[in-house]
């Protein structure tokens, strides 16, 4: 799995790790699809705000194309992953405010592989989510500006009727806790960016039904 580099180019930035907290959002929905197929879909946005603060200390202007090459954002890498036999649509983001990118997908319930990141598939009892690689290095500097950042998931109970546990595995193996809130028909999980971002090779979402 390739390492990600959506983001990472920031943190090298010390100005711009001022603003970096709440300037990354990432929301994911998992429901069911036709046939009872797993559809899928993932936001990620940065803000264009860090940016403009950039520019006013002596920065060059960034356009769409280059914010797309810069972090990873362009068509080709977000999809360079997704296997074969994958429904996948790619849609850029693009406003006034944010900059970023959204990924819908349709697997079937059979679908299986922890090499195809942001995909959600079942496995006995576990649905679990495969990230895109992060990177360790710079991490223990870039949490305390990362730390509100988060990552949301939203998934359906009619696909999950039952959430018993949930953590994120990275580097060292180690769970980390997922904060799980019932509504009533979905599930929010929430955990710090930083736990993929910091993830190592393999992140990896774990959901216990």
């Amino acid at each position: 799995m390739k390492t990600v580099k959506l983001f990472l180019p920031l943190l090298l930035l010390p100005l711009l790790l001022l603003t970096l907290t709440g300037c990354l959002e990432v929301v994911q929905h998992v429901g069911a699809g036709p046939d009872d197929s797993l559809e899928n879909y993932v936001r990620v946005t940065l803000q264009r705000s860090i940016f403009a603060f950039a520019e006013a200390f002596g920065g060059e202007a960034m356009s769409d194309d280059d914010f797309a090459r810069e972090f990873g954002m362009t068509e080709s890498e977000v999809l360079q992953d997704i296997p074969e036999g994958v429904s996948a649509r790619f849609e850029q983001v693009i406003t006034d405010y944010d900059y970023g990118f959204a990924l819908r997908t349709t697997t079937a319930r059979a679908f299986q592989t922890n090499e195809a990141p942001l995909i959600p598939f079942v496995r006995g009892n576990e649905l679990l989510i495969p990230l895109p690689a992060g990177d360790e290095d710079g991490m223990d500097e870039a949490a305390f500006f990362l730390a509100s950042a988060k990552y949301r998931i939203i998934l359906d109970k009619s696909i999950w009727p039952v959430v018993r546990s949930a953590h994120v595995l990275g580097a060292g193996g180690e769970p980390a806790p997922i904060d799980v809130t019932e509504f009533r028909s979905v599930w929010l999980l929430e955990f710090p960016v930083i736990l993929w971002l910091g993830g190592g090779e393999s992140p990896l979402v774990v959901i216990r039904g």
